[in-house]
């Protein structure tokens, strides 16, 4: 009887030790609650944020290149008329020996760059000659530029008598302002500086 109460009291000791052990570090001496820690882990999901940015881009798109004044293809000032020889031939500024019957017109001096032989300028040698187009009730005609006018502003015109009755201007009036015309061919170098004007109108 002894000898069992001795086993019984090894076994309440291996079990008392053994519940001791397992309690882990949240068990107190003098404490019988188990106590468990938990720690507690924190995510933490970063948002980011991408921003986009658009950019607008605007398209300009430019219909005309003709700008008014000296330098641009289109022009307007005064047009007038004059007797390039009246029943003969006269040589005008390019050379040609033209008459009140031929359709020409005369551009100012400030658009003639060879003061030295005016035969040899530009106006009169480039490729199919120089011509200005002008519109006039609903007219349009181009007529070559072959002689050169003194007396003319640079936007100002001087035709023969043949091509001022071809547009149907009055040559009663004489002169006619504000008239828009233009560079048909190609747009020549405006001289700021002439010198020399040989003329014959």
């Amino acid at each position: 009887m002894r000898f069992s109460t001795v086993l019984l009291s090894i076994a309440v000791l291996i079990l008392l030790f053994s519940s001791v052990a397992s309690a882990g570090p949240g068990y107190k001496k003098g404490d019988r609650r188990w106590k468990t820690t938990s720690k507690k882990t924190s995510t933490s999901t970063r948002k980011t944020s991408t921003k986009t940015t658009s950019t607008k881009t605007t398209k300009t798109t430019s219909t005309s290149t003709k700008t008014n004044g000296p330098g641009g293809a289109t022009q307007s000032g005064d047009v007038t008329w004059y007797s390039v020889c009246n029943g003969c031939k006269g040589y005008v500024a390019c050379g040609d020996a033209d008459d009140d019957n031929s359709v020409i017109v005369a551009i100012s001096k400030y658009w003639w760059n060879s003061a030295a032989n005016p035969n040899n300028d530009a106006l009169c040698t480039v490729s199919g000659q120089m011509h200005i187009k002008m519109t006039y009730k609903g007219k349009t005609i181009k007529v070559p530029v072959r002689d050169k006018c003194c007396g003319c502003k640079p936007n100002d015109l001087d035709f023969s008598p043949a091509a001022w009755k071809a547009f149907g201007l009055d040559f009663s009036v004489g002169r006619y302002h504000n008239m828009t015309w233009e560079f048909a061919d190609y747009i020549p170098k405006y001289n700021g500086n002439p010198s020399g004007c040989p003329q014959t109108g």
